[in-house]
């Protein structure tokens, strides 16, 4: 009942974001080849994992994308929501101009494919990404997913990821 109520909620959230500035695009359609993305396509090549469009909005200011996501928008550039299987993002140009764009969205691409196909803790999913992605410039919080990923992979993803494989 719960699930079905935060479903609901999640539906008129996404109905009313519509009716505000948001653009939307599809991952990877709208988005051009860069070396980001094609670390992902070379994950779900090894995972055996088909590639699939997935709706990425961006938010027409800062302020509408903390009222989409109550995420601070001064700390994250964009958000998976796992409920609306869909990517948030701030403006492209703010992350654009902090040349964090490519980045950001593969980061939250990422968290779709993990989501949806395996069954990782916060802390490594976030871990895996960080080391995947080679996303060096970690905060002290980022720093810890990182070490958590470390201490549970064994030195083999092949082996780490078949393991925590969610049965479809």
């Amino acid at each position: 009942m719960k699930k079905n109520i935060i479903s609901l909620s999640f539906s008129f959230i996404f109905c009313l974001t519509t009716l505000l500035g948001l653009n939307y695009f599809s991952f990877p359609q709208d988005f051009p080849d860069n070396k980001f993305f094609i670390k992902i396509f070379d994950f779900l090549k090894i995972s055996s994992i088909p590639s699939q469009s997935i709706t990425v909005a961006e938010c027409s200011s800062n302020l509408e994308f903390y009222d989409i996501t109550s995420l601070e928008y001064s700390y994250y550039g964009a958000v998976f929501i796992p409920e609306m299987n869909s990517i948030f993002t701030v403006p492209f140009s703010k992350l654009i101009k902090k040349e964090i764009f490519y980045q950001t969205l593969a980061h939250e691409v990422m968290h779709f494919y993990l989501h949806n196909y395996f069954d990782l803790t916060h802390a490594e999913e976030e871990g895996f990404i960080i080391f995947y992605l080679e996303q060096k410039n970690l905060i002290p919080e980022y720093k810890e997913y990182y070490l958590t990923f470390m201490n549970v992979w064994e030195g083999n993803i092949h082996k780490f990821l078949n393991s925590r494989r969610k049965k479809i």
